[in-house]
């Protein structure tokens, strides 16, 4: 009895609870996503926003939440939506409410927020919950349906204890960089296939080798005059992993064809390219090092050497860990995304930043076992992206299998080797967390069973030995040529004037005839530097539509119109400014203009291209 007693009233400290969540089948709407996904203890609470696609308008709602711990019903409330509904948890432990929602709820996407408040110590039976939550419409059909259940999170000694007890072919230890699995988070950025914002470069089809490739390969190994390749980064409290692979595999490929043991600068690619959001997350940046190049950079311990144009600027970090001389404690949150320069900020480096820029000879994707095989051995490291869950960071040694642990998000890493162990094939991978981490800062992962998704997102290029760094132009002329493509509704005659001062701003006027009354219309702009997407913009014709250049080059603003516009003559303007140092791949450009009007039917299309000027005035490459 006294034992029962004693279970029953066990409390569990202040901790960390894990979400997990379910749509259970409203008739006008689904749930498609809950977050975030672990609820801290004590302090002022966390709110979890379930978010979905209704399918109707929603002019009122009476909600219900009924909250059960082992399957005994412990909270129940309910009310109109357009007021707080809280349901009170026994023992004064908490309260979880539907906060009010505004009406009417248009048809498309609704968020409906859940504030769930608990003590810093709370009964063990109440870490365990299941709460449904349910809403009837205006006409008394369910418009939203959603499960949610929580329990204690296990900790980074629990997983680790998990995964040693058993026979999974690789160890677990707590790792010293994050307190628990909510830390990971801020550290994975990697977009991955299926997400919105995913994009590669084009995959491609390696033609069969004479040569046989290796049972086992390291980069390092093959290429040991390249310290670059066993140099193990730290991306700090940031999601740019998607930019420290692309960076590293860049930097080792550009060694390898060039002999130069040079790093490159993450820097530049995470908060300065068109491959990602910085902190917020992005994509294999090697399509942008081909049109538009990356500077020298070295690690924040780098700075103030004179070594590179661009070091990292986040330092190293412990992550709500004890800190150490060489790791100080990590913000209290991610860093936010410092803003990109366009100079280089070491002062004593010997070059321009314009001058430093080195870029990719092409960019392309590969899949399949082999031909990542035969892609790595023949050209070097290889930027990847896989699927991360709350085993991951415990990884010691062995090769990886994802074993317990619910999805954490996409993180970009470098592949530079494989081979097999204890009858156990692996790749070989080199994180961007500190060699403090892992074994050495690398893992092994199993191959050739797409595990995790490692096999599905892996890109990389050709890095030119003879044309490595960017060419640029200073000061001169662009030549402008230009052709009507095609529109229903309008034909353009002419474009003037056909030259731009580079170091300025020129504004192009294209003027034609117009067969229609115009009332409104919607611009797109498309600009391509050697064949590769470079810019786009769209945006309503009332306003200027800016297209930035990459490298803070300048930019293309269609400037905007006064509607109606009558039938009959009509002139579209667009300002092209420039500095006047530019990279040379962005002398020779293809803008695409068009628009539609309130018809949705074409009435403007145009294609400028530009070039160096061939005169006496022309620029001058340096």
């Amino acid at each position: 009895m006294v034992k029962a007693i004693l279970a029953l009233v066990a409390t569990a400290e202040a901790a960390t609870l894990a979400v997990t969540w379910g749509d259970c089948g409203a008739k006008h709407a689904t749930v498609d996503d809950l977050s975030p996904t672990s609820i801290k203890t004590g302090g002022s609470g966390t709110t979890l926003t379930g978010s979905g696609v209704s399918d109707e308008d929603v002019t009122s709602a009476v909600f219900t939440a009924t909250v059960k711990a082992k399957g005994v019903k412990i909270a129940s409330c309910s009310g109109d939506a357009t007021s707080d509904i809280v349901c009170k948890l026994p023992a004064g432990v908490g309260t979880i409410t539907v906060k009010a929602v505004s009406f009417p709820l248009k048809a498309g996407r609704v968020s409906i927020p859940v504030e769930v408040k608990v003590s810093a110590l709370i009964p063990a039976s109440l870490a365990t919950t299941d709460t449904h939550i349910e809403a009837v419409d205006q006409n008394g059909e369910s418009a939203i349906c959603l499960d949610v259940a929580t329990k204690k999170a296990a900790s980074f000694e629990e997983i680790a204890e998990e995964i040693n007890s058993g026979n999974h072919g690789w160890t677990a230890a707590a790792p010293g960089k994050f307190a628990n699995v909510e830390d990971v988070k801020e550290f994975l950025g990697a977009f991955l296939p299926g997400d919105a914002d995913y994009s590669e470069p084009d995959v491609v089809e390696l033609l069969p080798s004479n040569a046989e490739v290796p049972s086992s390969f390291d980069s390092s190994e093959q290429w040991p005059q390249c310290s670059v390749i066993g140099n193990v980064r730290d991306q700090s409290s940031c999601g740019s992993c998607w930019a420290f692979g692309s960076v590293s595999s860049f930097e080792s490929r550009s060694c390898i064809a060039t002999g130069k043991d040079v790093k490159y600068s993450p820097e530049d690619t995470a908060f300065c390219s068109n491959a990602g959001n910085g902190c917020q997350g992005g994509n294999s940046a090697w399509n942008y090092f081909e049109s538009s190049g990356v500077v020298t950079g070295g690690d924040y311990t780098d700075i103030g050497a004179g070594e590179t144009c661009y070091p990292y600027s986040l330092a190293p970090c412990a992550h709500h860990v004890p800190a150490t001389a060489k790791y100080p404690a990590c913000p209290s949150g991610e860093y936010p995304s410092p803003r990109c320069k366009s100079s280089c900020t070491e002062s004593s480096y010997s070059k321009s930043f314009s001058a430093d820029k080195a870029r990719a000879a092409s960019a392309y994707s590969v899949r399949g076992e082999s031909q990542i095989m035969q892609e790595l051995t023949e050209n070097g490291p290889m930027y990847v992206a896989f699927s991360v869950y709350g085993d991951f960071p415990t990884y010691k040694s062995g090769v990886y299998k994802h074993t317990s642990g619910s999805y954490l998000g996409g993180h970009a890493v470098t592949l530079v080797g494989y081979g097999e162990l204890s009858g156990e094939k692996y790749w070989k991978i080199k994180n961007s967390w500190n060699e403090d981490w892992g074994n050495g800062g690398h893992f092994l992962i199993a191959r050739g069973s797409d595990e995790c998704g490692i096999e599905s997102s892996v890109s990389a290029g050709k890095v030119s030995a003879a044309v490595e760094e960017e060419e640029v132009v200073a000061g001169g002329t662009l030549g402008v040529t230009w052709s009507d493509c095609g529109a229903k509704h309008a034909v353009v005659s002419d474009m003037r004037p056909l030259s731009i001062a580079t170091g300025g701003t020129t504004t192009i006027t294209g003027s034609g005839q117009v067969d229609e009354d115009v009332t409104s219309a919607k611009f797109t702009a498309t600009v391509k530097a050697l064949g590769v997407k470079i810019s786009s913009c769209s945006g309503d014709g009332t306003k200027d539509i800016t297209c930035n250049l990459p490298a803070g080059a300048g930019s293309i603003v269609v400037k905007a119109l006064s509607f109606p516009i009558k039938a009959g003559t009509v002139q579209i303007p667009v300002d092209v400014s420039t500095k006047s140092i530019i990279p040379a791949s962005l002398e020779k450009v293809d803008v695409h203009i068009e628009a539609t009007e309130q018809n949705s039917e074409s009435v403007i299309c145009l294609d400028v291209h530009t070039k160096k000027a061939m005169s006496a005035s022309a620029s001058v490459v340096v």
